[in-house]
């Protein structure tokens, strides 16, 4: 088969932008990984709830802090609690419910 150099160039393009395309699929399943994998390193597990007058609180533990906190959740404002062990957790929950309901009916 003779190509002529017009030909040659047409082929050449043609070659170049499926190149570029496959670069940029394999670019865009790379940064759809990478997002993915972000969102995992900052999603937080709830251990459990509490609640409490109506209103609920996480439980989620801090490996990289070594403590246990939690925050109202169902509200517009963030109100978050922690602790050393789930019991004064707990009992931290109960006081800043108690301290939040205050601070609302004021």
């Amino acid at each position: 088969m003779i190509i002529t150099v017009n030909e040659q160039s047409l082929h050449n393009t043609i070659m170049a932008l499926i190149q570029i395309g496959l670069i940029l699929i394999i670019i865009a399943i790379f940064f759809k990984w990478a997002a993915n994998y972000l969102q995992q390193l900052n999603k937080k597990e709830v251990l459990g709830t509490f609640n409490y007058r109506g209103h609920i609180g996480s439980i989620q533990y801090s490996q990289e802090d070594k403590v246990f906190w939690g925050k109202l959740e169902g509200i517009d404002a963030l109100v978050t609690f922690e602790a050393n062990s789930t019991e004064e957790l707990e009992l931290n929950f109960i006081k800043t419910v108690d301290n939040y309901l205050s601070l609302c009916s004021k």
